[in-house]
This record gives C-alpha cells, structure tokens and sequence, in this order.
C-alpha cells in the first residue's frame, strides 16, 4: 500500500469515528445546557477548565514524546526499549497524578471560597481531581494505538469514551440537574477506561511480559522531548482553558457559560485537524527517518490545502448565522455569545493551520520551534486576557485567542518553509479564501431577499445547500482545485477502498 493510501485509509477511518464522538460530545453539552442552569453549566465548565490546565503539566507531553519513540523503536524492531518507554510513561503519569492528588484535594474549599466564588463547590473539585488521576493512564492507551498506527483502535476508543461519558450524564440527569451530574459522569468514564483502554492498546503485544528495566537516558530523552511537546502546545492550552479561567476569576459565571458554548462550538471546527494530526504525525516521522522528502512535502501541500477548504465553509455559516446557532441549539439565552462565536470562528482558521504546521515541525524533530512559538503565544494571549477581560468580558477574550493564533500561524509558517521549503500552498489558500468570500455573498443575499420569511430550519437548509455547491464551483473557477487533484484523490481514494474490500474479503487480519 502507498504512502498516499495508507494516509487516506488512516485519515478516513479516524475522521468518521472522530467525527461521530465529536458529534455525541456535542450532543452530551447540549443536554447539559439545556438540563442545568446557566449559572451551573459555567461553574462545571470553570471546573473543568481549572483541571485542563492543571492537567496539561501533568501530562508533560509524554504521550506525543512516546508516539514519537514506539515509531522508532517499530522500525528497529525493539521490542526491549518500546517496552521499556511504554512503562516508563505510565509510572511518570501514576505519579504526577499523586502529586495532583495531593495539591488539589487540600485546597479544594479554599479555591471554590476565593476563586470560583461559589462556597459548596470544594466537593466537585474533589471529585474531578480523583477524575483526573485516571485521565491520564486512560489516554495511553490511545497514544499506544497511535504509535502503532493502529488507527481504528485509536479512533474505536475515544468514541467509546463519549458513548459511555454520554449515557452516564443522562442516567445522572434524572436523578440531579447540578454541575455535579458532570463531574461523576467524568469520573465513572475515566476510571472504567483506563484499564481498558490499556488492555486494549496491548494486546498481543509483549510490552508487559518483557522485563522493566530503568533506563536514564531513554527516560531523558522521553523527558526532554515531551518537555519541548508540552511548551509547544502551551497556545492550544490557553485557547482552550486560560480564557474561561480569566473570565471566572473576573466576570460572573453566566457570562462563563455562555462563552464556553462559543468555544465548544467553534472548536468543533477543530475535529477536521484531528486525523490528519493522529495519522499523519507517525507517518511523517516515519517519511523524515526514510528520508523520503519528495513524498513528505507533496502529502504536505495536499494536507495544508484540502483541510483548509473542507472547515472554511463550515466556518462561514457560523459566521452567516450566529445567533441562529446558539440559540437554537442551546437556548435562547445563550444567544448573547453571537459576537463571540464569529470571532472565534476567524480564530480557528489560523489555529488549524498552526497546529498543523507545528504537529509537522514535532515529528520531523524540531519541536524546540513548537516550544518557544507556543511559549510567546501563550504569555501574549494571558497578558491580553488580564488586561481587557475585566473591563470587555467574552469579547475581550475572543479578540485576545484571534491575536493570539494569527501569531502562531505567521511564524509557524515561517518556520515550516525554512526546514522543509516551499510545503505551504499559498495560492491555494487565497484561492479558497476568494471562493468562501463568494459562498458568503450568496449566503447572506438568499438569507436576507430569497428566504428571508421562511422557517428557520428551512432557511438554514435551503440556503446552506445553495451556498455549499456554489463553493465547490468556485474552488474550480479559482483553481483552489484542479482536475489533477482530483483525478489523484479519486484514484488514491479508488485503490484505498479496493484494499479494504480486499482485506474484508481475505478475512481478518492476523
């Protein structure tokens, strides 16, 4: 199988178990808003924001630094030292998972008195911290898969968490309608799947039979990698959680809530990146250690381009009908976040693209890039953050994340070019940029002349339908695609299913 096949057999597998848990995950926070107060959706999602970031350090970037290794180790055929990394992963995260224990518990009512204002809350940060002891270990299971490029395992596993995650909340439901009903449906997910998610991952392997032996400098090189992973992720932790942190500390938890709607949302844009990151991240480590660079920087190109047009149109339409998203799907009140969510919306596009560009500068071996990139974009978004939320609110954080990630992506992008030349499609961005400009005309004239008096649903449909062939249109009219791509795609696509339905007809795999 080519290296073009066995990316898009990966990416299409991930993409539509991703997808489906992204979905359900979506669906589980819409229950909760609609179920919980504005008030106690907020205080649940300050919680888990807190132990987001608390538990980003724990991490330390040991899982990417350990499917940066087992990829290795595979290719040598090194059955000792893969054994060896894996093991000293999970002793690693057993322990900072103690350590949290420890920090967290005895401040528990302190910091629900003083920080998130709300005197009951110290039994839900207790609760979420014994969650969070287990997260950890569960995802190394994931990694394993990952590293193994078992993607279907990988991808199996993380819609079984939102399956169980989303069952657990609705059981819960009927019995409290609090931010408590979150919290024990985290930690009956987390602790339930972190054995088997363990299992899973290495079955039939050897990993747990071959003897541990402690090596210093494979725990270094584990150490030092995945310090370089965690500082270069820094920007995607404050995206996600140091704006909501903010927030709690200054403005009430209503205005918390909605925000978080926003950015949930939005970062639902984000699950496009996921299996192209997943998949592609040991396939590129794997081309950059065969010195394969023809083939890296072409899969590249195609990669940066495609993702790109596949989230812009779906961007646009939150940007077309804000209100209309938030407040139909999670209640009229939240509906103030419209501004917000278009905002966040531009945000995301530069985002994507970074986090791209920087999963590529990881797996090549220059994640010191990553690290430093994400390090200035971090202090930049928490400074504008501490600055204008107490007097802006929401707006001032989505404006502070927009600024933030056009940073990240203009220098990202300067680096991608100095290490591996000309992978950046440029014509093709702005190519697709003028046909989603075009796609956005006509959404907002059939919005505002052609259906204007129709039902929402209707409108929605109708005009999102119209709109979305006209942007396949103009992607050729633009030449943002071309016949060869899609001849290559279609060919690539075509031999990809071919070897699935070989496979299938074979029987299973050994």
């Amino acid at each position: 199988m080519s290296y073009a096949q066995k990316a898009l057999k990966g990416v299409i597998f991930t993409f539509l178990f991703t997808s489906l848990a992204a979905a359900l995950g979506y669906v589980m926070r819409i229950v909760l808003a609609r179920n919980l107060s504005v008030v106690e959706y907020g205080l649940f999602y300050a919680i888990f924001s807190f132990f987001g970031v608390v538990g980003y350090f724990r991490h330390w970037g040991m899982g990417e630094a350990l499917v940066k290794h087992v990829t290795g180790f595979l290719v040598k055929n090194d059955e000792q030292r893969l054994a060896n990394t894996v093991k000293t992963v999970l002793l690693f995260l057993l322990c900072t998972g103690v350590i949290l224990l420890l920090l967290v518990i005895p401040l528990a009512d302190w910091l629900a008195a003083h920080y998130f204002h709300v005197a009951g809350a110290g039994i839900l940060l207790t609760l979420f911290a014994v969650a969070f002891f287990f997260k950890a270990p569960k995802e190394l299971g994931r990694f394993i898969l990952q590293g193994y490029q078992r993607m279907f395992g990988y991808a199996s596993l993380q819609l079984l968490e939102n399956v169980l995650l989303f069952l657990a909340v609705i059981l819960l439901l009927q019995w409290n309608t609090t931010a408590l009903t979150p919290v024990l449906a985290y930690l009956f997910t987390f602790a339930v799947l972190t054995p088997l998610n363990l299992y899973i991952s290495t079955k039939g392997k050897k990993i747990w039979t071959t003897r541990y032996h402690y090596d210093k400098k494979l725990f270094r090189k584990l150490w030092k990698y995945g310090f370089a992973i965690m500082i270069a992720g820094l920007a995607s932790m404050v995206y996600l959680y140091t704006d909501i942190l903010v927030l709690t500390y200054f403005r009430d938890l209503a205005e918390v809530g909605i925000y978080s709607v926003a950015v949930v949302t939005v970062m639902m844009l984000t699950y496009v990146f996921r299996p192209f990151e997943s998949v592609l991240f040991p396939m590129i480590s794997e081309l950059w250690a065969r010195k394969r660079l023809k083939d890296l920087t072409r899969g590249l190109r195609l990669v940066h381009a495609f993702m790109f047009m596949a989230v812009l149109p779906v961007g646009f339409a939150f940007i077309a009908f804000p209100d209309d998203v938030l407040g139909l799907i999670f209640g009229g009140e939240y509906a103030a976040g419209a501004q917000v969510l278009q905002i966040l919306v531009v945000a995301v596009f530069f985002l994507l693209i970074a986090l791209l560009n920087l999963s590529v500068l990881n797996a090549i071996g220059k994640p010191e890039i990553g690290r430093n990139l994400g390090l200035y974009a971090a202090i930049a978004n928490l400074v504008l953050n501490l600055v204008f939320i107490p007097m802006f609110g929401m707006l001032a954080a989505a404006g502070s994340t927009l600024l933030t990630y056009a940073f990240l992506f203009v220098f990202s992008s300067f680096a991608v070019t100095k290490h591996l030349g000309k992978v950046l499609p440029w014509g093709r961005w702005l190519a697709t940029i003028l046909a989603g400009c075009a796609m956005l005309a006509i959404l907002f004239s059939l919005k505002i002349w052609v259906f204007a008096s129709a039902a929402l649903v209707v409108k929605a449909v109708a005009t999102l339908g119209i709109a979305g062939l006209c942007y396949a249109g103009f992607l050729f009219l633009f030449r943002a695609v071309t016949m060869t791509d899609y001849h290559y795609l279609k060919n690539t696509l075509w031999n990809t299913v071919r070897d699935v339905m070989k496979k299938k007809a074979s029987g299973p795999a050994s």
